[in-house]
């Protein structure tokens, strides 16, 4: 196994491979992490994955080591899906076998690609994922507005940790959270809320965008999820695709791959 570090040509994005054994590899595993966090969040689950697999796990832009905005411009899935390809492409994966992981927001990036049909997505896991709407578009302008005036993570940072995870989360995953969030700048973060705003005004392309996918797509819920709850999110994700299947965690949040890491590898090995 080798971890390599990197970064795209042009500095925007930071994204790390982590290659399994050299002949024999099932699959390349695509990692996107959702808002407040970095590619940190997989790096457990993605180096247990590498055993067969070759994984790449990427900071989204705005977020952890990659380039920070100097404006609110571009703010779409489309321009977050093309980091993805383009680091796909730097990698020479193109035209592998490609399994997508996409976390919250990561979820529409995941969702939105393979909608696409322009990589060899062959499946994809979506971790706790948002459907955009009006109503979570309406609460990110709040959240951006809020940010704009205090210029301070520390509202976000002392509470997410604690009410976006299930009762199951020790104090010790609480921190890892905590660390996530307070690494995040106030402008990168913006710039990520105003893409889930963006793509809450659309929603309703939304729908005719899941009944595209014809993959085998596995829905991960943590029961105790109220971000992206059962019925405004996770229902209508599993209705919209042709062929998802749910796996329910009980005591967990929002935050799967931090709060039971060994269980979502698990339902991601026997999904695989």
């Amino acid at each position: 196994m080798t971890i390599e570090n990197k970064t795209t040509n042009n500095g925007r994005i930071n994204y790390t491979v982590i290659d399994g054994p050299k002949t024999g590899k099932q699959y390349t595993i695509v990692f996107v992490h959702g808002l407040g966090s970095s590619q940190n969040y997989y790096f457990s689950t993605a180096l247990k994955l590498s055993e067969k697999n070759k994984c790449i796990i990427l900071d989204n832009y705005g977020a952890g080591l990659s380039g920070k905005p100097t404006s609110y411009e571009d703010c779409t899935i489309k321009t977050m899906a093309n980091d993805v390809m383009n680091v796909i492409d730097e990698c020479g994966s193109s035209n592998d076998a490609i399994v997508l992981v996409g976390h919250s927001m990561g979820g529409m990036i995941v969702n939105y690609l393979t909608s696409l049909n322009k990589l060899n997505v062959v499946k994809s896991v979506l971790l706790a994922p948002v459907h955009p709407s009006m109503e979570i578009s309406n609460a990110f302008t709040d959240r951006i507005g809020i940010l704009q005036k205090s210029h301070n993570m520390g509202m976000l940072f002392d509470v997410i940790p604690f009410k976006a995870t299930g009762s199951a989360c020790s104090d010790f995953k609480k921190s890892f959270i905590r660390q996530l969030i307070s690494c995040s700048t106030v402008e990168g973060y913006i710039w990520n809320c105003q893409v889930i705003c963006n793509a809450g005004l659309a929603s309703d392309e939304w729908l005719d965008l899941y009944s595209k996918i014809d993959i085998p797509v596995l829905i991960v819920h943590g029961v105790e999820d109220m971000t992206a709850s059962f019925e405004s999110c996770i229902k209508v994700i599993n209705q919209g695709i042709r062929s998802s299947t749910i796996h329910k965690m009980d005591g967990v949040g929002h935050w799967p791959c931090i709060e039971d890491d060994e269980g979502v590898y698990n339902a991601i090995i026997s999904f695989l």
